[in-house]
């Protein structure tokens, strides 16, 4: 028999999974062990990708911290090494959400050798708008049903390790991850310094910017809502708070046979 422990929520969920269903649970143990990143490692080192990062292990809602190796975030991957390429694969990355428009696809598109390893999609942003902060709120009204996308395979842990990426990883890429953080309980705090950590390999953001987006979600009434005005359901984000979140002290713990 199959024994099973932690104190977090993944381990309760599976705990119920394994009542008469070992067959759903190894196969859903299965995905959740094939997390790549150790924790504790922001930076990813994916030579030739600068701003390749974790965006797990920020405190959440209810005592929770954002899991390790499950939400990865980058720039363009056109530009992956030979090591970095390797890097990837150590990842674990089972899915990569580009957000790139269709002409910045086609001018630098990701080496084939990543969709060997990992499903690939496509859901274009456009760059709209005559500042920073109206791109910005472009963004989440205009290509929203992008975002959307993006949420769903969050829901899905078979998704997972998912890395997204624009052409720098810092705005389209940037909204998305705060947009998540918001809906795991981050602080706005830690949510803005995520943002920001573009600055330390120069790649300019302003805190103004992403700022817009954070007093939209509050000006429709809270991240829940927010989301549900954009097609993601209660549903979608109990799952993905399901998926991304765990207690920061729990550590699953199993034997089989």
């Amino acid at each position: 028999n199959g024994i099973l422990g932690g104190d977090g929520n993944m381990g309760k969920v599976l705990h119920t999974l394994m009542n008469g269903r070992i067959v759903t649970f190894v196969c859903l143990y299965a995905a959740l062990s094939a997390w790549g990143n150790e924790p504790g490692n922001r930076w990813l080192g994916i030579e030739g990708v600068a701003n390749a990062r974790d965006a797990g292990g920020y405190p959440a809602q209810d005592g929770m911290q954002v899991r390790w190796g499950t939400l990865l975030r980058a720039n363009q991957l056109g530009t992956l090494s030979e090591k970095g390429l390797e890097r990837f694969r150590e990842l674990r990355i089972r899915t990569v959400v580009d957000f790139r428009m269709d002409s910045q696809v086609a001018a630098f598109p990701d080496i084939d050798s990543v969709s060997d390893t990992a499903a690939y999609y496509h859901f274009p942003i456009g760059i709209d708008g005559s500042s920073y902060e109206e791109i910005y709120l472009n963004i989440v009204d205009v290509y929203s049903s992008m975002l959307k996308q993006a949420f769903v395979l969050l829901a899905d842990p078979f998704n997972l390790p998912l890395l997204c990426h624009c052409s720098a990883g810092k705005d389209r890429t940037g909204i998305f991850v705060a947009l998540v953080h918001r809906l795991l309980g981050v602080s706005n705090e830690d949510i803005m310094s995520d943002y920001l950590l573009s600055l330390e390999i120069n790649y300019y953001v302003h805190p103004d910017w992403l700022q817009v987006v954070l007093t939209r979600v509050d000006e429709e009434g809270g991240i829940e809502m927010f989301l549900a005005n954009r097609g993601i359901d209660g549903e979608l984000q109990r799952a993905i708070r399901a998926n991304l979140l765990e207690r920061s002290s729990s550590v699953l713990r199993w034997d089989l046979y």
